[in-house]
């Protein structure tokens, strides 16, 4: 690969940083504040005929610029471990909330976004209230339709200094070249280490450019630079990547993108058929697992259900012509297509374009759950007959009694776990009114209570031997804690508590055919919280009470539990994962952590 260090210039193209803040970049402006002594007239000082001063806040917006004063308060109005020397009330006359250095916060001025700062902490430099990465896009030099195409990512900077003077600055993070078959990475910083900041990125003062490089640029929205007419200019005048940006919905991984398409040029048909969302989400996917971090020269296999080496996109998509224009004109998301193409593969054609939008709105995404058990399209028209006779019974009932009484909702992933409940009890599946009933939560109900009864000592036994394998899945980090499930009992306990069907799982668990996992808080390991189903390598569901989606803790820790699983379970000696952060052991310690957060 030729040597691009002094080629690809690191000065930011003209119009970048207005063209970030037109889009609604670095809007965060500085507010910084003093103690100031004035003098004190209040009632009590002025019939007692005295000079005294007390002390204020004044501060200053750098957006606005105005000056304003606020009633000070101490460090003693703060909690936490680290407290400020001193802050101010958001409102005057004693009201409002207490504010200090490092809070976001609004000017009341101006009502701009701004971040807090106490003047002395400045000192004589700046402090950055705001920053972000955006990315351009340029050719080198070169005949017209052989110029390499550039990548860059800058990193934008809005600084405040003690006086409320706002400076931006644009640096250079990295770069991505692009030949025809080819494609390098060049670096313009070092992870350095301050007492003071830690562990931060130091922009370079020139590039490097390694042998064995890995994509780190992402997924993104709009890049600046990138027209039809640039794109046409380079070597990968066919390429379609400002098309494939412009997605509607969906941000993308240009460098993904580039690197799939030297492969397989033909990939650039999709996109110009409207389906680029269908790769963006597979980029978007590849980037939150853990391979991704050591992709080689930014290159990941593309999943089995896209057929590259096909020329056409209906062929790539493993659908026909017909199904194609349907899938253009509905605006399939990547779910839809995957269930569409899963129940063509088991033999089950769902009607278009009538399946697809009852799919949509249907909502949910289980049903893949019922795929090869049933039509999907009866399925789906069944569980919404059952939505309509709540509907109905909601009308003619109290709703606020139906909360009360913690009415679950029918799913297709509901009647799936009836049918296998069924089948374990040996219910005839073949008898419609048996495989349809009329009221699926009564049969469900039934089915559950019937299956309980049908597991064995044998398949008890069979349970605790494969906890005991699963073991060393155990993980704990934070607030968090998973570990497999140990018995039958504990897979009632979890279903009755939680509200969902794990219990009727303790077969497969048994048979080696899924595993089953509890997710606990730290500091209360006995109380159920999410329940997870990790099946072939990857997570096949992971629900909370009555089968609610995962919060944001819950899908961080999946994600950190699968990465360390990706790197083989590493433990020390003490038989701690490596890699885990420090676990919050009780209610009080995490009382604690949470109160000096705040701080």
């Amino acid at each position: 690969m030729k040597d691009y260090r002094a080629l690809v210039s690191r000065m930011p193209p003209e119009g970048l940083l207005e063209w970030a803040r037109k889009g609604g970049a670095l809007a965060t402006a500085g507010f910084l504040y003093e103690k100031v002594w004035v003098k004190d007239t209040s009632i009590g000082a002025v019939l007692s005929d005295r000079v005294k001063k007390v002390p204020e806040v004044e501060g200053v917006c750098s957006a606005c610029g105005n000056r304003m004063r606020f009633d000070y308060i101490s460090s003693r109005a703060f909690y936490g471990e680290y407290r400020p020397s001193y802050g101010f009330l958001s409102c005057s006359e004693g009201h409002g909330e207490p504010v200090n250095s490092g809070y976001e916060w609004i000017c009341p001025s101006c009502g701009s976004q701004v971040q807090v700062k106490r003047k002395a902490l400045v000192g004589r430099g700046t402090y950055v209230t705001d920053q972000a990465y955006v990315t351009s896009a340029s050719v080198l030099e070169g005949e017209k339709g052989k110029r390499p195409l550039v990548l860059t990512q800058w990193r934008l900077q809005r600084k405040v200094d003690r006086d409320a003077g706002e400076q931006y600055s644009v640096e250079p993070v990295e770069a991505y070249v692009f030949e025809e078959k080819d494609a390098c990475k060049l670096k313009g910083w070092v992870k350095a280490y301050s007492g003071n900041a830690g562990y931060f990125m130091q922009i370079k003062r020139e590039w490097s450019q390694p042998k064995k490089w890995s994509e780190e640029m992402g997924t993104m929205g709009k890049v600046f630079g990138l027209t039809e007419e640039l794109v046409e200019e380079s070597c990968l005048s066919n390429c379609k990547l400002d098309l494939f940006m412009e997605t509607p919905f969906v941000d993308g991984n240009p460098v993904a993108y580039l690197r799939l398409y030297q492969q397989y040029p033909q990939v650039e048909n999709l996109v110009v058929q409207g389906c680029g969302n269908i790769l963006a989400r597979i980029f978007e996917e590849m980037e939150q697992s853990g391979s991704w971090e050591k992709n080689k020269s930014g290159r990941l296999p593309m999943p089995p259900e896209l057929h590259l080496e096909e020329k056409r996109p209906a062929q790539m998509l493993g659908l026909n012509k017909e199904e194609l224009r349907c899938m253009v004109e509905q605006k399939w998301d990547i779910y839809h297509w995957r269930i569409y193409v899963k129940a063509k593969a088991a033999g089950d054609r769902l009607e278009l374009p009538g399946d697809i939008t009852l799919l949509h709105r249907y909502g949910a995404e289980d049903a893949e759950r019922v795929i090869g058990m049933a039509p999907l399209g009866k399925c789906l028209r069944y569980v919404m007959r059952q939505l309509e006779i709540m509907g109905r019974m909601a009308e003619e009932t109290d709703p606020e009694e139906m909360v009360d009484e913690d009415w679950n909702m029918p799913t297709l992933g509901y009647l799936a776990d009836y049918w296998r409940m069924a089948q374990t009890a040996g219910w005839d599946l073949e008898d419609p009114k048996v495989r349809w009933p009329h009221d699926l939560f009564a049969a469900h109900d039934g089915a559950a209570a019937a299956s309980r009864v049908i597991l064995s000592k044998e398949k008890k036994r069979l349970i605790r031997k494969r906890a005991k394998e699963l073991a060393e899945y155990s993980y704990a980090s934070r607030e968090l804690e998973i570990y497999p499930a140990k018995s039958q009992e504990a897979l009632n306990k979890e279903g009755e508590k939680l509200q969902h069907c794990v219990a009727r799982y303790g077969e497969d668990i048994a048979e080696g055919i899924t595993a089953i996992f509890f997710v606990r808080h730290t500091w209360a390991p006995t109380e159920p919280y999410f329940t997870l189903e990790y099946k072939e390598g990857k997570v096949a569901q992971n629900r909370g009470y009555k089968n609610c989606a995962r919060t944001q803790e819950v899908k961080a820790f999946e994600k950190e539990w699968l990465d360390w699983i990706a790197k083989g379970r590493p433990r020390d000696r003490e038989g701690r994962p490596i890699g885990a952060k420090p676990v919050v052991k009780t209610r009080q310690e995490k009382k604690q952590k949470k109160e000096a957060n705040v701080a």
